[in-house]
């Protein structure tokens, strides 16, 4: 009777986080090992009872851009014509951490998510098979895709320092006069790097019509106009890195670093999770026109070298626009609405008030 209930146990408890050290090996069921037993049996269950099991990410491999493009898609909004553009692969090799993914989508499945997105897509500069690995695992951050720098990149920062460039791009038609997303970008960078060189980045760059010409980016800090980067948002304590010094990070713009945006985990907090560091859910938004065709270029590198890779995840179905609502249908009598012009023969006449919100500047 034991033994079976050893090997239930083995089987429904595998998965649990708190006991991935715990092996059984061969079972001595002698009298004097049976009371040892029984005090473990105890304690799994336990354990199992009141320590909740940690979060855990899955992350599966998209079928193509248009997949990743559909998944952040929401209510309003028609996306068009997605392409990795050559970059983020959808597979990736590296002599360390073997086969994965470059890009992808995650879910939680139920679990609680540690970052607060349950679900999406997400953009590395590493692989992001290994996401859910701890942040105290063997892999220390090197993780590189392979993939060059970006230009575009290139160009917003001013110089050529990107590497393992992540790219996922595609038109977007909206309803309305405002599109929105929700993400989190995360690091291995923080905090060692805070206020260093390597200040990775990602960008939102939005292009058509009614828009500025050159590059629009709106993963911004809110209420300000500074990018989100290592940088700009971390605990706020210079990182021990070579070369790191405040000034790196106030030179981002005016009360940078933006620690109310940044949660820790350099102390294993979230032992599934692989990144040491990540901000709270972000909102990045513009004002666009119903109806017309823009273009949104979502991309994440590393900056200075390939070591200690980034990600960004992007909530699915968030990406939504303000469209118009019916507020209310209103039958009337003709004769009872002389000013409203109507050709109705044999019922009732009718309207229709729609509301659409306003953008805000």
């Amino acid at each position: 009777m034991l033994k079976f209930i050893f090997k239930f146990l083995n089987e429904k408890l595998k998965n649990h986080h708190i006991f991935d050290l715990f092996l059984i090996g061969k079972l001595n069921f002698s009298m004097m090992r049976c009371r040892i037993y029984v005090v473990v049996l105890f304690f799994i269950i336990f354990n199992l009872i009141f320590i909740p099991a940690q979060s855990q990410i899955v992350i599966s491999q998209a079928a193509n851009a248009a997949d990743m493009a559909q998944t952040l898609a929401g209510p309003g909004v028609v996306v068009l014509n997605a392409q990795m553009g050559g970059q983020c692969p959808l597979t990736v090799q590296n002599l360390i951490s073997g086969n994965g993914i470059g890009a992808g989508k995650f879910n939680y499945n139920g679990s609680a998510s540690n970052i607060n997105i349950d679900n999406g897509i997400v953009l590395t500069t590493g692989n992001a098979s290994a996401i859910s690995n701890s942040p105290s695992g063997f892999y220390d951050g090197y993780l590189p895709n392979g993939n060059t720098g970006d230009a575009v990149l290139n160009s917003y920062l001013g110089n050529n320092s990107t590497r393992d460039a992540c790219v996922l791009e595609f038109d977007l038609v909206a309803s309305g006069s405002n599109i929105s997303f929700d993400y989190v970008f995360a690091s291995r960078e923080y905090p060692t790097f805070n206020c260093s060189q390597y200040n990775d980045i990602f960008a939102f760059f939005i292009s058509g019509p009614g828009l500025p010409t050159g590059l629009n980016n709106i993963a911004l800090v809110p209420n300000t106009n500074i990018p989100v980067r290592i940088n700009s948002v971390n605990s706020g304590v210079v990182g021990s890195a070579g070369g790191a010094s405040m000034s790196n990070c106030t030179n981002m713009g005016a009360g940078s670093p933006f620690s109310q945006y940044y949660v820790s985990n350099n102390n294993n907090q979230f032992p599934n999770f692989y990144y040491t560091g990540f901000t709270t859910v972000l909102t990045a938004q513009a004002n666009v026109n119903p109806c017309d065709t823009y273009h949104l270029r979502l991309s994440i590198a590393d900056v200075g070298d390939q070591s200690y890779d980034s990600g960004v995840f992007l909530k699915g179905g968030s990406l939504i626009s303000n469209g118009t609502t019916i507020i209310s249908p209103v039958s009337a009598p003709g004769a009872n609405e002389p000013t409203i012009p109507h050709c109705v023969r044999g019922c009732n006449s009718g309207k229709f008030t729609f509301s659409r919100p306003v953008a805000s500047a």
